[in-house]
């Protein structure tokens, strides 16, 4: 009985943590998804050099994460297609990613998309009784695609 009561809480905690970086990283990859068909579209259509980001951009992204019940999510998207280099963003306010400027070719043209949530919006908080909480840490995803020389247009 002394070994179960000195193991139990051990295993619990073990056991927490596999359930919350399961969930953690299963969920990551449809945010990365997103991402990936964010700049998908992005990369095929005409892109404004202000504003928000296109509707289809969005609409391709909130799809992806349509499952997911985020409290919120931010949609930032840079490209160099129009000259100089141009960031739109939608939704929440979170800070950028500081390699969404970083590194992307000038030489051609080019999008970049980036999808922010917090982390609680993609795992329940399962080890804050155990001094882990993940409360106001965001999660970004960020997909690089070359613009398309001659993009299509969408209504």
């Amino acid at each position: 009985m002394l070994e179960l009561v000195l193991t139990l809480p051990i295993l619990l905690i073990l056991l927490l943590a596999v359930v919350e970086f399961h969930l953690l990283y299963a969920n990551l990859q449809r945010l990365e998804e997103a991402s990936r068909a964010g700049a998908l579209v992005a990369s095929r259509i005409m892109l404004p050099v202000s504003g928000d980001p296109p509707v289809a951009v969005i609409a391709a992204i909130d799809r992806q994460l349509e499952t997911l019940n985020l409290p919120s999510r931010q949609i930032i998207l840079v490209h160099n297609s129009g000259g100089p280099m141009t960031q739109l963003t939608s939704g929440a306010s979170y800070p950028a990613p500081t390699e969404l400027l970083e590194l992307l070719p000038t030489s051609r043209p080019c999008v970049r998309v980036a999808v922010q949530t917090p982390m609680t919006g993609l795992t329940p908080n399962l080890l804050k009784t155990f001094g882990m909480d993940i409360t106001g840490r965001i999660v970004s995803q960020t997909t690089t695609h070359r613009h398309n020389t001659a993009p299509l247009s969408l209504p």
